[in-house]
């Protein structure tokens, strides 16, 4: 069985709406897993400040949030970045 046939038979299976929903899916999980990991990274940041998360307002604990989830998703592009050049065979210093 070739290669088209393999998928066709998958897609047969699963119906187009399941394969249309699968990277919405993904994409859904990968946002839940940076924002987990903004929240305990902020509260490590906060403490480090010798700071206790109730001590901020809900606004300055969700601008702390959101400035590690932007550091998060700033090295993962980074870091996919340097792969695709390594990849290519250019050289990273």
């Amino acid at each position: 069985m070739d290669g088209i046939s393999k998928w066709s038979k998958i897609r047969g299976k699963l119906g187009a709406s399941a394969l249309a929903a699968a990277p919405k899916k993904l994409k859904r999980r990968i946002d839940e897993r940076i924002m987990e990991m903004a929240i305990e990274r902020a509260k490590a940041t906060i403490a480090a400040q010798g700071l206790d998360p109730e001590d901020l307002s809900e606004e300055q604990r969700e601008i702390v949030v959101s400035d590690e989830e932007r550091k998060i998703r700033d090295g993962l592009k980074l870091r996919g970045l340097v792969g695709i050049l390594l990849i290519l065979g250019i050289p990273v210093i």
